[in-house]
């Protein structure tokens, strides 16, 4: 299974309103031939040339093409997972005090790391700190929608894939994301740094829900239940999530004329054959067409940062789980 993810929008707000990110994803059978499709109808709109056509250069026409012609309807196994954050609905200030709080949990890391003699460590979280110190509101906002974007793409496909026929889409997962304006490796690897420790946080990895009747052995358990009622996914977001060119991966290609298809959508454009082709693809639980992520004091800890990082106890772990599972009986 491919999970291919771009953004369309700024998530500034000098250009206040919707910006998103749009996952595509698409079983390892359907993928070659979405990228035959994708191919051909590129070949009818730029003729042989080797540019890439972005989402925001295509005219209406092209993208109900690109609709038709590269998504169609007979074309089964691929989805869609839209998470957005509008800069009309959340206030900057409270995205400058996220920012501030997740630098602040590095340096309490790095500190954490010298106790235990860590060096390697420590020094890793001490520039990781000053890094997303200075990173700009924009860039805070996008990473934030980017991590529910990955979390939401996962369950989606859990859910598509629950068919037992399906079951080997679960044996080789990939989370293939635009490196946007991610332009220097050293910034890749900062990025990649913060975005695997948010989607490792426990709180987070206990949203995620399997499917209760899948057998012991099916690929999914097999991965990644590491006891009953928790996963460990740390190889998936380890080793299998990452920043690419999009020039490297045609799959990234459609999922930035997805995007901007539905970034015109929700900009109030008034041409929606190609939104209209897209929209039965969208998964999106209750029916919703996009989760929207609002920063504000819910997102923000209320206490002392230090009482948010400690070093893992994976047996600790495991007694939660136990303790949840008797909850819910």
């Amino acid at each position: 299974m491919w999970n291919f993810i771009d953004e369309s929008g700024s998530f500034s707000w000098a250009n206040k309103g919707q910006s998103l990110f749009c996952a595509v994803t698409v079983s390892d059978a359907e993928l070659p031939k979405l990228e035959k499709r994708f191919v051909a109808w590129k070949r009818s709109v730029a003729g042989n040339s080797k540019e890439e056509l972005k989402g925001q250069v295509l005219t209406p026409n092209q993208l109900y093409s690109f609709c038709t012609k590269v998504l169609p309807r007979t074309a089964r196994d691929i989805h869609l997972t839209l998470t957005g954050g509008d800069t009309g609905v959340t206030a900057e200030s409270y995205v400058e005090k996220l920012r501030d709080q997740a630098a602040g949990l590095f340096r309490i890391s790095s500190e954490l790391c010298a106790k235990c003699s860590n060096e390697r460590l420590t020094e890793t979280y001490r520039q990781m700190s000053g890094w997303v110190k200075n990173r700009s509101t924009s860039n805070v906002l996008w990473i934030v929608v980017l991590q529910q974007t990955i979390f939401d793409t996962l369950q989606h496909a859990i859910v598509r894939f629950a068919e037992p026929a399906q079951s080997q889409e679960f044996e080789h997962i990939e989370f293939v994301i635009d490196r946007s304006f991610i332009r220097r490796d050293e910034h890749r690897a900062f990025w990649g740094e913060w975005l695997r420790t948010d989607l490792m946080k426990s709180s987070r990895l206990g949203t995620i829900i399997a499917i209760k009747d899948w057998p012991p052995d099916h690929p999914f358990k097999r991965k990644y239940r590491i006891h009953k009622g928790l996963c460990d996914y740390g190889d998936l977001f380890h080793k299998h999530t990452d920043f690419y060119d999009s020039k490297s991966f045609i799959g990234l290609q459609v999922a930035d004329i997805c995007a901007h298809i539905f970034y015109r959508y929700f900009r109030d454009n008034v041409d929606t054959r190609a939104f209209d082709m897209l929209r039965p693809r969208v998964v999106g639980r209750d029916g919703y067409l996009i989760r929207n992520i609002t920063v504000d004091d819910r997102s923000l800890h209320q206490d002392d940062l230090s009482n948010h990082v400690r070093e893992f106890d994976l047996e600790k772990w495991k007694r939660r789980a136990d303790d949840l599972t008797t909850l819910v009986g």
